[in-house]
């Protein structure tokens, strides 16, 4: 039976997975969201899934997640670094592979946090690639998520949980256009500090 191959962009809010999937010139059909009830994926097609490695923080999202993400929060900045507890049990990774799939692979992207935050408070509509969704940006929930999460942290959790789960992965600064791998987690951690 054939199977799908998935690509797994990631990275927090606003950071510019839709932009990155835009440029990869992408067909549409072929994106599917974490946040996707039905995550439907046809044999010996080829997807590329936009995922928030914020979404175990996100109390207000269909992510599995019970907690306040200020508890969780300071269970992460104490143990994040050797653990991938948050994305073990995070619903949309657990549809996801619930899904027959031949080969999967990650791009994670990262930006300074500064920079996040001057997107996060431009950004006007949820989500970018569909044009018909005109939902405002929630921009003071997430705001506040960036205040309360280390960010560092989650990173080391998330590619931990790639590691981890045998998915190879490419680290990729969406600063600028040019899109540069960044070559180890000690240069991603100084980019998000920058």
């Amino acid at each position: 039976m054939d199977k799908s191959d998935v690509h797994i962009i990631s990275g927090p809010s606003c950071v510019g997975k839709s932009q990155f999937i835009e440029a990869s010139l992408c067909d549409y059909e072929q994106v599917r969201f974490a946040s996707q009830a039905d995550c439907k994926m046809y044999p010996g097609m080829q997807y590329m899934f936009h995922y928030n490695i914020l979404r175990p923080f996100d109390p207000s999202g269909n992510t599995g997640t019970k907690w306040p993400y200020r508890v969780i929060s300071r269970w992460l900045n104490r143990f994040a670094s050797h653990s991938t507890f948050p994305y073990r049990t995070e619903d949309g990774l657990k549809r996801l592979f619930a899904i027959p799939l031949t080969t999967i692979q990650a791009t994670v992207l990262a930006t300074p946090r500064r920079l996040l935050l001057e997107r996060v408070n431009a950004r006007e509509h949820m989500e970018p690639l569909n044009q018909e969704d005109l939902r405002p940006f929630k921009k003071s929930h997430w705001s506040d998520i960036y205040a309360n999460v280390n960010i560092v942290a989650a990173y080391r959790s998330w590619i931990s949980f790639l590691t981890e789960s045998g998915i190879p992965y490419k680290i990729i600064d969406s600063s600028s256009e040019e899109y540069w791998e960044i070559e180890d987690c000690n240069a991603l951690i100084h980019l998000l500090e920058r």
